[in-house]
């Protein structure tokens, strides 16, 4: 594949995972009904764990845990493991996130962005974004770190990417949530 088509295949999958951070889709409540405050998530799935959340995919639907969520997998196929992870550091406000994609094989790129999201009391808000990658490889895991406010809670949702000899396969996972006291 000449190197302009690649370049131009690897600005587009940017370009499409990226775009969930730049877009919202705002609703208007009925003039009955107004959004109300709710300091407990009322959405996503709470951890099982206090302060551990986890949330990963095995491709093709072959295992997906509860306590995640996931989007499915493009027709390529090539994600075969997705995970999500989120921890407190125990006796600081500090978050350790762990990314973790996994590729049936070797392929040209792949990656993940993670992002750190907080319940504001009304939705989930992205409070920071960490990217990672491997070229020539079949497993994307790396740590990430994030000072947080106490009395809050908080979760990592995840968009997983493979791109190899032109072709893309893209996943997400979302971990439960946990309470940093």
């Amino acid at each position: 594949m000449n190197r302009k088509l690649c370049l131009t295949v690897a600005v587009l999958v940017m370009a499409v995972l990226l775009m969930p951070m730049y877009q919202s889709t705002a609703y208007a409540a009925p003039s009955d009904k107004t959004r109300v405050y709710s300091v407990v998530p009322t959405e996503g799935i709470p951890s099982e764990y206090s302060d551990c959340g986890m949330g990963y995919h095995y491709g093709a639907g072959i295992l997906q845990q509860a306590n995640s969520y996931s989007a499915g997998t493009s027709d390529t196929g090539y994600l075969l493991l997705c995970r999500s992870l989120i921890m407190q550091q125990p006796g600081a406000y500090i978050l350790k996130a762990i990314g973790e994609s996994i590729a049936n094989k070797v392929v040209d790129k792949i990656s993940y962005t993670l992002y750190f999201e907080m319940w504001d009391g009304y939705k989930w808000v992205t409070i920071g974004s960490e990217s990672y990658a491997e070229y020539n490889s079949d497993t994307a895991i790396s740590m990430h770190y994030k000072s947080v406010s106490p009395r809050k809670y908080y979760r990592v949702t995840t968009y997983h990417y493979v791109l190899d000899d032109g072709e893309v396969d893209i996943n997400s996972t979302t971990s439960g949530y946990i309470y940093v006291k």
